[in-house]
């Protein structure tokens, strides 16, 4: 678990921001310098080559041990945001999410190499895993 705290040293809000498929938690990246000027970051890695229920176990780890208040994700971690926001009532920011993993994901299937270079293997039985967007909601794109 990784975390970075706005210079004013005052709780604005507790964020967890939740990294795309290939990707991991930078807490250099531009959107999380960019959330810690209105609260603290925290970061988790999600191996996405997980069932979902590992996941959002995972997930649900973050938010409950640093009492988050909101959920920010991008791609696949937008669509995780959206599915944990929604079950435990939390505000999240979907960026660019992918709303049918099992399709979107589809072409990943197999053996492959992460953007930092870790390899992967992904299966048809782990993508049938996800559920639906949370598309009953209002949220942020």
């Amino acid at each position: 678990m990784v975390f970075l705290k706005n210079d004013q040293n005052r709780k604005l809000m507790n964020i967890l921001y939740i990294h795309g498929f290939g990707s991991h938690f930078n807490k250099q990246s531009e959107k999380v310098l960019g959330l810690s000027e209105i609260g603290t970051v925290f970061g988790v890695d999600i191996d996405y080559t997980k069932t979902f229920p590992e996941i959002k176990r995972s997930i649900l780890q973050a938010v409950t041990d640093n009492d988050i208040d909101l959920l920010v994700g991008t791609s696949m971690g937008g669509f995780c945001s959206s599915v944990v926001g929604e079950s435990l009532g939390i505000p999240f920011v979907a960026i660019n999410p992918v709303l049918s993993p099992e399709q979107s994901l589809s072409k990943y299937i197999g053996e492959g190499v992460t953007f930092s270079g870790e390899p992967y293997t992904l299966n048809k039985k782990t993508l049938s895993s996800y559920p639906s967007f949370a598309s009953n909601l209002f949220y942020l794109i």
